[in-house]
Protein backbone atom coordinates (compact mmCIF):
# COMPACT_ATOMS: atom_id res chain seq x y z
CA UNK A 1 0.00 0.00 0.00
CA UNK A 2 1.20 4.05 -0.60
CA UNK A 3 0.37 6.72 0.61
CA UNK A 4 -0.79 9.74 -1.31
CA UNK A 5 -1.73 13.47 0.03
CA UNK A 6 -4.62 14.79 -2.72
CA UNK A 7 -6.19 18.33 -3.00
CA UNK A 8 -9.31 18.86 -3.95
CA UNK A 9 -10.81 22.16 -4.36
CA UNK A 10 -13.75 23.80 -6.74
CA UNK A 11 -15.99 26.70 -6.30
CA UNK A 12 -19.11 25.45 -7.12
CA UNK A 13 -20.37 24.55 -3.60
CA UNK A 14 -20.02 21.68 -1.69
CA UNK A 15 -21.83 18.62 -3.34
CA UNK A 16 -19.09 18.35 -6.26
CA UNK A 17 -16.55 18.16 -3.60
CA UNK A 18 -18.31 15.66 -1.11
CA UNK A 19 -19.03 13.19 -4.38
CA UNK A 20 -15.34 13.50 -4.93
CA UNK A 21 -14.44 12.37 -1.23
CA UNK A 22 -16.73 9.53 -2.00
CA UNK A 23 -15.21 8.49 -4.75
CA UNK A 24 -11.77 8.60 -3.50
CA UNK A 25 -13.05 6.04 -0.87
CA UNK A 26 -13.54 3.78 -3.54
CA UNK A 27 -10.05 3.87 -4.87
CA UNK A 28 -8.42 2.96 -0.87
CA UNK A 29 -8.86 4.09 2.82
CA UNK A 30 -8.92 7.80 3.00
CA UNK A 31 -6.69 7.75 6.30
CA UNK A 32 -7.36 11.73 7.31
CA UNK A 33 -8.75 14.66 6.09
CA UNK A 34 -8.30 18.21 6.87
CA UNK A 35 -10.92 21.00 7.30
CA UNK A 36 -11.88 22.59 4.28
CA UNK A 37 -10.44 26.07 3.67
CA UNK A 38 -12.11 29.03 2.07
CA UNK A 39 -10.80 32.09 0.06
CA UNK A 40 -12.20 34.28 -2.24
CA UNK A 41 -11.88 34.08 -5.95
CA UNK A 42 -9.33 36.32 -7.18
CA UNK A 43 -10.39 35.54 -11.08
CA UNK A 44 -13.66 38.18 -10.84
CA UNK A 45 -16.32 40.09 -9.47
CA UNK A 46 -19.40 37.85 -9.16
CA UNK A 47 -17.07 34.44 -9.19
CA UNK A 48 -17.87 32.32 -6.00
CA UNK A 49 -15.75 31.43 -3.13
CA UNK A 50 -13.32 28.35 -3.64
CA UNK A 51 -13.53 25.32 -0.57
CA UNK A 52 -9.93 23.08 -0.48
CA UNK A 53 -9.20 20.18 1.39
CA UNK A 54 -6.33 17.75 1.42
CA UNK A 55 -6.66 14.38 1.90
CA UNK A 56 -4.42 11.54 2.68
CA UNK A 57 -5.23 8.14 0.95
CA UNK A 58 -3.59 4.86 1.21
CA UNK A 59 -3.85 2.80 -1.66
CA UNK A 60 -2.88 0.05 -3.47
CA UNK A 61 -2.85 1.60 -7.16
CA UNK A 62 0.26 2.52 -8.69
CA UNK A 63 1.02 6.42 -9.26
CA UNK A 64 0.37 6.71 -12.72
CA UNK A 65 -3.30 4.96 -12.38
CA UNK A 66 -4.10 6.76 -9.40
CA UNK A 67 -3.40 10.44 -11.74
CA UNK A 68 -5.89 8.60 -13.99
CA UNK A 69 -8.40 7.60 -11.68
CA UNK A 70 -8.41 11.21 -9.99
CA UNK A 71 -8.95 12.44 -13.68
CA UNK A 72 -11.89 10.13 -13.80
CA UNK A 73 -13.00 11.22 -10.76
CA UNK A 74 -13.02 15.16 -11.66
CA UNK A 75 -15.05 14.03 -14.86
CA UNK A 76 -17.80 12.51 -13.02
CA UNK A 77 -18.14 14.90 -10.79
CA UNK A 78 -18.80 17.12 -13.09
CA UNK A 79 -15.02 19.04 -14.17
CA UNK A 80 -15.39 20.88 -17.33
CA UNK A 81 -12.16 23.18 -18.32
CA UNK A 82 -13.86 25.52 -20.26
CA UNK A 83 -14.02 28.67 -18.03
CA UNK A 84 -10.97 29.25 -15.62
CA UNK A 85 -13.12 31.13 -12.99
CA UNK A 86 -15.07 28.55 -12.38
CA UNK A 87 -14.02 24.45 -11.13
CA UNK A 88 -16.67 22.10 -10.07
CA UNK A 89 -13.72 20.21 -9.16
CA UNK A 90 -10.39 19.69 -9.26
CA UNK A 91 -7.95 16.77 -7.95
CA UNK A 92 -4.33 16.78 -7.78
CA UNK A 93 -1.91 14.39 -6.37
CA UNK A 94 0.37 16.41 -4.46
CA UNK A 95 3.01 13.74 -2.57
CA UNK A 96 3.48 10.35 -3.36
CA UNK A 97 4.91 8.17 -0.80
CA UNK A 98 7.16 11.00 0.68
CA UNK A 99 8.06 12.54 -3.29
CA UNK A 100 6.86 15.85 -3.49
CA UNK A 101 5.03 15.53 -7.30
CA UNK A 102 3.68 19.64 -7.13
CA UNK A 103 6.08 21.60 -5.31
CA UNK A 104 4.18 24.85 -6.21
CA UNK A 105 0.81 24.12 -5.33
CA UNK A 106 2.85 23.17 -1.63
CA UNK A 107 2.96 27.17 -1.48
CA UNK A 108 0.04 28.29 -2.01
CA UNK A 109 -1.97 29.25 0.69
CA UNK A 110 -5.52 26.87 -0.27
CA UNK A 111 -3.39 24.15 -0.05
CA UNK A 112 -0.95 24.99 2.20
CA UNK A 113 -3.39 26.08 4.78
CA UNK A 114 -5.07 22.98 4.88
CA UNK A 115 -1.89 20.49 4.52
CA UNK A 116 -0.88 21.83 7.58
CA UNK A 117 -4.20 21.92 9.53
CA UNK A 118 -4.23 18.09 8.31
CA UNK A 119 -0.80 17.69 9.89
CA UNK A 120 -1.13 19.21 12.86
CA UNK A 121 0.84 22.03 12.47
CA UNK A 122 -0.68 25.57 13.06
CA UNK A 123 0.35 28.31 9.77
CA UNK A 124 -1.17 31.49 9.84
CA UNK A 125 -3.44 31.94 6.36
CA UNK A 126 -2.84 35.38 4.70
CA UNK A 127 -5.80 34.89 3.30
CA UNK A 128 -9.26 32.79 3.83
CA UNK A 129 -9.91 30.48 6.60
CA UNK A 130 -10.67 27.03 7.99
CA UNK A 131 -14.42 26.10 8.00
CA UNK A 132 -15.92 24.40 11.04
CA UNK A 133 -15.83 20.90 11.67
CA UNK A 134 -14.58 18.21 9.78
CA UNK A 135 -14.65 18.12 6.14
CA UNK A 136 -17.74 15.60 5.16
CA UNK A 137 -19.78 18.12 7.78
CA UNK A 138 -18.28 21.63 6.01
CA UNK A 139 -18.90 20.32 2.43
CA UNK A 140 -22.50 19.14 3.36
CA UNK A 141 -23.33 22.89 4.84
CA UNK A 142 -21.69 24.16 1.71
CA UNK A 143 -24.22 22.35 -0.53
Amino acid sequence: MSLALIALGGNQGGAPLLAALQALSGLGRVQASSPVYCSRAREGVGVADYLNLVVELETALPCALLGQELRRIEAACGRRRIEAAVCHVDLDLLIWEEQILRPAELQRCYVAQPLAALRGQYRAADTGHLLAGDAWTALRAQG
